[in-house]
């Protein structure tokens, strides 16, 4: 099982709106950057205006088809 962690808005939208800002993305978009950010994990995306906008970056961020999922059995 993974735990679970509840991590709210109100502490990632400072830099989620400056990311935003930044990289000309949407803050609702740039909030799942910094949430990836907070929790040390990577952002798997559909979507790829975001991860062009992102991906020459430090963020981790990964389209969804090109992530290597381990085998956890």
């Amino acid at each position: 099982m993974y735990p679970l962690q509840v991590v709210s808005t109100v502490e990632l939208i400072e830099i989620a709106v400056n990311i935003a800002v930044a990289h000309n993305i949407y803050v609702y978009n740039a909030t799942y950057v910094t949430l990836s950010e907070n929790v040390k994990a990577p952002l798997l995306t559909l979507d790829k205006k975001l991860f062009n906008s992102l991906k020459d970056t430090s963020y981790n961020i990964c389209l969804f088809e090109d992530f290597y999922f381990p085998d956890f059995s």
